[in-house]
């Protein structure tokens, strides 16, 4: 049985956002794991300079309207 998945990926400040560090690192990991499960990706979401800090995310607010539908 073959289970459909969602990845999120964030990172906090504006200087990985601009070195590129961390959202490519984070997704791949997440859709390695996901083939290990025999996961489907069916969405991406990224969140570019946020703090996991601040609960009003726009990113993370899109996914979870996306689970939800």
């Amino acid at each position: 049985m073959s289970h459909n998945a969602i990845i999120y990926c964030r990172v906090s400040s504006v200087a990985q956002v601009e070195e590129g560090h961390g959202l490519e690192s984070q997704e791949t990991r997440c859709r390695e794991y996901a083939a290990r499960k025999n996961y489907t990706v069916i969405e991406s979401f990224y969140e570019r300079a946020v703090s996991g800090g601040v609960a009003d995310r726009p990113s993370f607010n899109a996914m979870l309207s996306c689970i939800k539908a």
